[in-house]
């Protein structure tokens, strides 16, 4: 081969090697919590190109010193999917993504593995899709618009029916949403209803729900009423009342008791009379007698039986119990320590305003 020729066969040959000897470094990788049990990651890169690299490339992720399978480990342009196998403890993971070419790109502490009795369940009482209100009464139309709030440095998956799974397709919709960092965003699922939802314990304090139910027909007038997520230290496991309940024209009041642990379950509902009595520093005057109105019985169940997603609900329209505010007393007729949630909302017939009575 001539010199003249020779010349641009090296440098053709010296190249890619140079192209290659670019190190990649890890912008991200979401989510960044995961079960034990194990999950699918997806890892930004950047400081190559994907023309330098594509399929051809050796890639090998470490997950604490331990080597995945190639076969586990999805190249396209810049970015990675990798599925994570089980892993044998909780706590912080050190990434590394190791190629021919160079250095490898090292994250250190990049992924926490959460073990199973280290998530906490929340409770949403009014969650769901968004895009189709629900009729009711006096021609109102109810929509709910949830939104989180994760304000914590780490992504985590929250499982949720997003897809509707009663649908069989192939292959099924993800059941399961992706929270980034330092993020707000809108929860619509596929599936109207309430939820229990399952939050690593250690960015709990860090991760916010925000529900409202409104009348669409009267948007502009009223913004609704606040429903507040229950979190699993807050589940009710004894006899609970809530008083101050109006029975009486103009209000219509429903009772809703939830199953958060997803078992269907028997309550005793009693209303009572809620006597006029003042709290005083020294009140010497006798106690007034609270009478049983009336007794009815509640019974959660699934609303959509079979379905994973679901939580076993108790919808009861309160009777008329007299012109003045009453007392409901709910008890489990179990009389165990499973978990319930109870509340009353109360709408107004003429405006349809709703103000919610929570135990607490």
């Amino acid at each position: 081969m001539t010199p003249w020729r020779l010349a641009p066969f090296l440098l053709f040959l010296l190249l890619p090697s140079a192209a290659f000897a670019l190190t990649p470094s890890i912008v991200s990788i979401q989510p960044n919590v995961l079960s034990v049990r194990g999950g699918t990651i997806n890892v930004l890169t950047t400081g190559w190109a994907s023309s330098e690299c594509g399929s051809s490339c050796n890639l090998d992720v470490v997950i604490n010193g331990v080597q995945l399978p190639r076969s586990s480990v999805y190249f396209y342009g810049l970015e990675l999917r990798v599925q994570i196998p089980a892993q044998p403890a909780a706590g912080p993971a050190t990434f590394e993504l190791h190629h021919p070419y160079g250095p490898p790109a090292i994250a250190l502490n990049a992924i926490l593995f959460v073990a199973d009795d280290d998530y906490e369940s929340v409770l949403l009482p009014l969650s769901g899709t968004t895009r189709t209100p629900v009729p009711g009464a006096f021609g109102s139309r109810w929509k709910t618009s949830t939104v989180v709030v994760n304000d914590s440095d780490r992504s985590f998956n929250l499982d949720v029916p997003w897809g509707d799974p009663r649908l069989l397709i192939s292959p099924p919709a993800p059941q399961f949403v992706v929270l980034r960092p330092r993020t707000t965003s809108h929860l619509e699922l596929a599936l109207t209803g309430p939820v229990v939802v399952r939050i690593p314990r250690a960015i709990a304090d860090h991760v916010f729900f925000q529900t409202r139910a409104f009348d669409a027909s009267r948007a502009e007038t009223n913004f609704g009423t606040r429903v507040a997520s229950v979190r699993e230290k807050e589940f009710l496991r004894a006899r609970t009342t809530i008083a101050d309940v109006p029975t009486a024209d103009p209000f219509r009041a429903s009772l809703r008791i939830y199953s958060p642990d997803g078992k269907p379950r028997a309550f005793h509902v009693t209303l009572r009379t809620q006597p006029e009595q003042n709290a005083e520093p020294y009140n010497q005057s006798p106690i007034p007698v609270t009478t049983t109105i009336t007794e009815l019985q509640a019974a959660t169940t699934s609303l959509f039986e079979g379905y994973p997603y679901t939580v076993p609900l108790a919808d009861l329209l309160l009777p008329f119990a007299g012109a003045n505010p009453v007392q409901v007393v709910i008890e489990p007729v179990d009389g165990g320590d499973a978990p319930f949630y109870a509340f009353v909302s109360v709408t107004n017939n003429v405006t349809q305003h709703v103000t919610v009575l929570t135990p607490r």
